[in-house]
């Protein structure tokens, strides 16, 4: 077997819907993830090639025929250089929201009592449970077959920390105080819906990608609502969608939030948005 030319073939394949970088991105990531080879041996070791072949050659296929997210197929996401089970009760995590992780990890420690809303998969959570080593996180989800996800994650990455899992609509769930509540909320617009691309749509959690208000529906409950959940210069933190980081830096100013800050990604779209509450006494 011409291992150079089988590798070109697969990649060949995976560029009918994607550009060339990313089928090699993805075919590298199912070989080391999946498989537990290298690009080396794609290229150099038909032994290790040969018994995997039919399975390598399926997941590419069901990835080119049905366009599925091939983290569905193979179960699989990185994130913050941890890899974690995914599949389509929960949303696929992504780069963009490494940079929410790494602004919240700024202004904590091991002792700061975190809530995030909305965990998901539950990166954000164990991503900060595991680089803070803190045993003070809490993080909800309105979906009970998300949280199963979550839990799943946080059993395999981070047992020992003892995150605190809530079902939770919001802060219906939610009793205590928290120095750092963060968010990644549904924020695309409902009326957007029809051009977004088809392994997105077809596949990914509806509950976890659209809201109403021009996307910002969350935004406002959960901005409106945390101040009886923070403590006092308490830290709201949120990821943003394409052109609302005004519109939530707008709405967390009205309701009492002061000191914010929008940091953009890799392709200068301000990504998050964060600001500090201080409580305004009366009389």
């Amino acid at each position: 077997m011409n291992l150079n030319s089988y590798k070109k073939e697969l990649i060949s394949k995976l560029s009918s819907i994607m550009p060339k970088h990313e089928a090699i991105s993805e075919l590298d990531f199912i070989l080391s993830e999946h498989f537990n080879l290298n690009k080396k041996d794609l290229l150099f070791s038909p032994e290790k090639i040969i018994p995997v072949k039919p399975e390598l050659e399926s997941i590419v296929n069901t990835r080119v025929s049905l366009q599925k997210p091939l983290q569905y197929i193979i179960n699989k996401a990185s994130f913050m250089g941890d890899i974690y089970y995914v599949d389509e009760r929960v949303l696929i995590p992504r780069p963009e929201t490494e940079i929410l992780v790494n602004e919240v990890l700024k202004y904590a420690n091991d002792k700061t009592k975190i809530l995030e809303i909305g965990t998901g998969s539950g990166c954000i959570a164990i991503s900060l449970a595991k680089l803070l080593k803190n045993k003070n996180i809490t993080t909800s989800d309105i979906s009970k077959k998300a949280l199963e996800v979550a839990m799943k994650n946080a059993k395999t990455l981070c047992s020992s920390l003892k995150i605190n899992f809530v079902h939770s609509n919001l802060f219906e769930n939610i009793k205590d105080k928290f120095d750092i509540i963060v968010s990644n909320p549904p924020y695309i617009d409902k009326k957007l819906e029809a051009g977004i691309q088809k392994e997105v749509l077809d596949f990914e959690p509806k509950n976890a990608l659209f809201a109403d208000d021009s996307g910002l529906y969350f935004y406002k409950q959960i901005i409106q609502q945390a101040p009886k959940y923070l403590k006092n210069k308490g830290i709201l933190a949120f990821e943003a969608g394409i052109n609302q980081s005004k519109e939530i830096e707008k709405i967390m100013i009205e309701n009492g939030f002061s000191k914010i800050i929008i940091i953009p990604d890799l392709s200068s779209i301000d990504r998050v948005v964060l600001g500090s509450y201080n409580f305004i006494r009366k009389g």
